[in-house]
């Protein structure tokens, strides 16, 4: 409808918003910028939920710890124009409390949700990698981690077996595919994706050593997955390392078992979840 305002929130690679636009003006017949405004805000939101101080506001807790609802989280805003930003601008502040970001384009707010996202996928593999020399040099990298974190410019990343959800392995090859397109060199974020894609690898070699240790083999051995979301305390498999994880294990003979408390009595990857942990605890290697 002429003189509506849309305004996208995804995260995109540089230049989508605008291309779905011209798809958008050839099927309505109406021009972004001269009948229609335009404008991308990222979402900002964190999917772990803390405990809700009210039954109606879902909260959010930072890696700080400090709590947040959707009304304290910034937005950033570009626009296909001035107008279309300042709309958009006007229509978050409604329930924005704390400030929402104008920026010089609608490529410059892509641009700055992926920035968000990479720079913890970066951190991560930073920390991943970092945890693989430690292990052979006998340092806890989770002790390491916490005293870096008491210096007050510390941000701190966590190793884990892989980086997984809807947004980060994404988002991280979607600024490889503009570098691509623009001849550009992206090392530091092709490298950190690579040591985050062997991290289940480093999982299931850590797994065969241990049943070495113990003189067993784990070809026909029963193993229990504890977890298989992709991250702690959110009930979401998109692009879980669980998965990849659970695939190689099957492909070494392994019998597979899994307890999740967010999906017992489901079924995941084609396997059901257990109802109590405490009933397969004596069935599994």
């Amino acid at each position: 409808v002429k003189g509506m305002t849309l305004i996208f929130e995804s995260s995109v690679a540089i230049g989508t918003t605008r291309k779905i636009s011209k798809t958008i003006e050839d099927l309505c017949g109406l021009k972004f910028g001269t009948d229609l405004g335009l404008a991308y805000c990222p979402e900002r939101y964190n999917p772990t939920p803390m405990k809700k101080q009210t039954p109606d506001v879902d909260y959010t807790i930072s890696a700080k710890g400090e709590s947040f609802t959707v009304d304290r989280i910034s937005r950033v805003v570009g626009g296909i124009d001035e107008k279309s930003t300042k709309i958009t601008k006007t229509i978050y502040s409604q329930f924005i409390i704390t400030d929402v970001t104008e920026l010089s384009s609608i490529e410059a707010a892509e641009a700055t949700k992926l920035l968000e996202n990479i720079f913890r996928d970066v951190n991560i593999a930073l920390v991943n990698e970092l945890s693989l020399m430690f292990e052979k040099l006998g340092i806890d990298t989770l002790k390491v981690l916490d005293a870096a974190k008491r210096k007050y410019n510390f941000q701190i990343h966590y190793p884990g077996a892989g980086v997984g959800g809807p947004c980060l392995p994404i988002n991280s090859y979607q600024f490889l595919n503009t570098a691509k397109r623009t001849g550009s060199e992206l090392n530091i974020i092709k490298h950190g994706r690579a040591i985050n894609e062997k991290m289940p690898d480093h999982v299931v070699n850590l797994t065969l050593d241990g049943f070495k240790k113990c003189n067993k083999s784990i070809k026909d051995s029963t193993l229990l997955i504890l977890g298989v979301s992709y991250k702690p305390d959110v009930k979401d498999i998109q692009l879980s390392p669980a998965e990849i994880i659970i695939k190689k294990l099957k492909a070494l003979g392994a019998k597979i078992r899994i307890y999740d408390p967010y999906y017992k009595d489901n079924q995941v990857f084609g396997i059901n979840v257990e109802h109590n942990i405490q009933d397969v605890l004596s069935e599994v290697d």
